[in-house]
């Protein structure tokens, strides 16, 4: 039996996002404070913090890395293979 993974906000202890699959780094996005960016081992996915809303699965395959940056809001960047994409949101 797999066990499931959660992020949990600290200040809440509300379960933003729960799966199967490991996770392996979240992050703010930065554009509206309101959404998370969750790595897990097989993807990346954006989620609401506030509304519950329905993660996004925003690649379905594994990355090496995913970052945020506070001066360039309205994008995630992931690094696979070596190489950075960008995803403009």
């Amino acid at each position: 039996l797999k066990k499931n993974y959660r992020a949990v906000l600290s200040n809440t202890k509300k379960i933003i996002f729960e799966t199967k699959d490991k996770i392996i780094d979240a992050l703010w996005f930065a554009d509206d404070n309101q959404h998370a960016v969750i790595q897990t081992e097989k993807g990346v996915f954006l989620t609401g913090i506030k509304s519950g809303d329905n993660p996004l699965t925003l690649l379905s395959e594994p990355v090496e890395k995913i970052y945020t940056l506070p001066n360039l809001p309205d994008k995630i960047f992931i690094k696979k293979g070596g190489a950075i994409y960008k995803i403009e949101l």
